[in-house]
């Protein structure tokens, strides 16, 4: 197996994202909200400030099955049903199948050992658990995250496009941290009093913000979006605490549009992947959603000048479909814990042969070759990557 040199990847990287004429996307997985590490108590150890999708799905089980036995018993035939379809038992496919139950079931009908009241029931509760599970006490959040070192890179950073952040997180630590950096954002969202969701806008750029406004996109909702009704209408709108109802993606539509936010910011996705020379960053995501998958590899099979660089925080064959389709296709490139993948080529990691500081790659052994550990897919170490690039990110403003 070949050898890949971990400066000259990282150089690749750096270079990627110092051009300022292509259009920047970036999208954030449930790993860059569980980057951030709290002490759980004075002795204990540190966790993650946010549970990560596999730790999330355990506290959501755990809380449906405390509804009573037959909910331990759906459950198990839930995730039985994941492996039947090929697709991962985490709590977002589970509660898509609930979803997607509740839908197709009449008053009297009964599923995986439930009626319909019952699976309503399970829906609720594993919603409740999502969004308080990312709605942290602000006392909580250290004082300098990573999402506060990549807002002000985003801050001091100027491009003829604007930069769109996709992510499937629920929590609002990146729109709380470019805030902070004063940093304009653009979510579809228009309006003071009780911004609301506008479809129409967000489907068309040119009614969006100039260039200096970062859109954030929220593909699977977000703890601070509610459903309003008002009038024998409904809206979806941000502020407060959140409606269980909007963890999507969801079957929910609202009369204005006839089209519920996931499609319209799916719809989002897709075309901003389709613009020539987009450079799609992807840090903390698994690559599990095989519905998110097909709109990033369709857009990359499609169009050869858009480029994917996925940030991955464990080995090669932990994304391993993604590692197939980079065997392939040489505009995506895999930087994994223990290698890459460059223009088609999958390799293990060499010495970099380089005095210059670089803090994202660990050679555990210097005599051992292709022994060193690449740490970028870590959000923590890329925000120190990004401060490496500009150092006066490194130390917060405030």
């Amino acid at each position: 197996m070949i050898e890949h040199n971990p400066h000259n990847v990282a150089g690749h990287l750096r270079d990627h994202l110092a051009t300022h004429d292509k259009p920047l996307v970036f999208f954030f997985g449930a790993g860059t909200s569980a980057a951030i590490k709290v002490v759980s108590n004075d002795d204990g150890p540190e966790k993650p400030l946010i549970p990560a999708i596999a730790a999330l799905t355990e506290i959501c089980k755990q809380a449906v099955e405390a509804l009573g036995a037959p909910y331990k018993t759906s459950w198990e035939i839930l995730c039985s049903e994941c492996d039947q379809l090929g697709i991962p038992q985490n709590v977002e496919n589970i509660l898509s199948r609930i979803r997607a139950k509740i839908n197709a079931m009449g008053v009297e009908d009964t599923s995986c050992g439930l009626s319909r009241d019952d699976l309503h029931a399970a829906e609720l509760e594993i919603a409740k658990t999502i969004v308080r599970e990312a709605s942290p006490n602000e006392d909580l959040i250290p004082p300098d995250c990573p999402h506060d070192v990549f807002s002000r890179w985003i801050a001091r950073t100027s491009r003829q496009s604007p930069i769109e952040v996709f992510t499937t997180n629920y929590d609002i630590l990146i729109e709380r941290s470019l805030e902070k950096a004063r940093v304009p954002v653009f979510d579809g969202f228009i309006g003071s009093h009780k911004p609301f969701f506008a479809p129409e806008i967000v489907e068309d750029s040119k009614l969006m913000p100039p260039p200096e406004w970062v859109r954030v996109w929220k593909l699977h909702g977000s703890i601070n979006w509610s459903i309003l009704d008002s009038q024998g209408t409904s809206q979806i709108v941000r502020g407060g605490r959140g409606d269980p109802q909007l963890i999507l993606p969801s079957q929910l539509k609202y009369v204005e549009s006839r089209k519920e936010p996931y499609l319209a910011l799916i719809d989002r996705l897709s075309k901003s992947l389709r613009r020539d020379g987009t450079l799609l960053v992807s840090v903390g995501f698994s690559f599990g959603d095989q519905h998110l998958n097909n709109i990033i590899f369709d857009a990359l099979d499609s169009n050869p000048l858009t480029h994917l660089i996925c940030l991955s925080y464990g080995s090669l064959e932990s994304c391993s479909e993604l590692k197939e389709h980079a065997k392939k296709h040489k505009n995506i490139m895999i930087i994994a814990g223990d290698g890459a993948v460059v223009a088609g080529q999958a390799g293990k990691w060499g010495r970099s042969d380089s005095t210059t500081v670089f803090t994202a790659f660990d050679e555990k052994d210097q005599e051992d070759r292709g022994s060193g550990e690449m740490l970028l897919g870590d959000f923590d170490v890329f925000a120190k990557f990004l401060s490496e690039m500009d150092p006066s990110i490194a130390i917060s403003d405030e």
